[in-house]
């Protein structure tokens, strides 16, 4: 399970304290820490931040003082390709840049030391864009064409990445960000037509749709997708006035509304 306590802006990493109790309390901005390449992603595991950050690829940070974040190594990606989104399960890390899935070992040392394995370039046509994994599938998003997918990768052997069996793919309206939470996965983003949507799949093996919910703001833009219990908050960077975050109740995924 991926834990976000970071949230971060461009060039930049923020660090937040998430809601403990209840949805009214209010995410406290700790410090920000600029980051060598442009941060698109982040993964926080024990006292270590994993960055995605784009040209620079991956950057470990050490979040150990939480008001004092210090940058310990940087991995380029396969090809000096930039590093677009990532995932943690135990001692694995997913990427996705250039195109493709790459996955990493992480070792116990102090700091860790990421370690690459195998890679994933996607069917025929299909370019990788987002990742989030379980531990023995990883479902990437990406595109055919036109058309925008999530696709089921079985990672289970690191070193030798397959597409999953049985249905491994499913046609969504836009991918950009995804997050794993129990039985579901939940994919955000804007399609060409500018509207934009929370879509809620049912977990591999079954990868069906549970529901969707459509922004009734046209000035949208989602971009990022946390869940929080019953609560899915989304990254909407064109919230007026500079971006900000929107929360929706997904404790029905069939019949999702709006909190704030």
């Amino acid at each position: 399970m991926r834990t976000k306590s970071l949230i971060f802006t461009f060039a930049a990493v923020a660090l937040l304290a998430w809601p403990a109790t209840t949805q009214a309390e209010t995410n406290k901005t700790i410090t920000t820490l600029a980051t060598p390449g442009t941060a698109h992603d982040v993964v926080v595991v024990g006292n270590y931040a994993y960055v995605a950050d784009f040209t620079s690829g991956i950057d470990v940070i050490n979040v150990t003082t939480p008001a004092a974040p210090a940058l310990v190594a940087s991995y380029q990606l396969p090809a000096g390709t930039g590093a677009w989104s990532i995932d943690i399960v135990e001692q694995t890390l997913y990427a996705v840049g250039g195109g493709q899935l790459v996955i990493y070992s992480i070792s116990t040392a102090t700091p860790p030391v990421l370690t690459q394995r195998g890679t994933y370039g996607g069917s025929p046509g299909f370019s990788v864009g987002g990742v989030v994994s379980d531990g023995s599938v990883a479902y990437v998003t990406g595109y055919i064409g036109s058309t925008f997918y999530v696709q089921v990768v079985n990672v289970s052997n690191p070193d030798a990445l397959t597409l999953a069996a049985g249905t491994n793919s499913i046609a969504v309206n836009a991918t950009a960000d995804l997050y794993l939470a129990g039985d579901y996965l939940y994919v955000v983003g804007g399609d060409a037509s500018g509207v934009n949507r929370l879509e809620i799949i049912r977990a591999y093996p079954i990868l069906t749709s549970a529901g969707i919910y459509t922004e009734p703001d046209s000035g949208a833009g989602y971009q990022g997708v946390q869940v929080y219990g019953s609560v899915a908050y989304i990254n909407d960077v064109m919230f007026a006035p500079a971006g900000g975050f929107r929360a929706l109740n997904i404790a029905n995924p069939a019949a999702v509304t709006e909190i704030l």
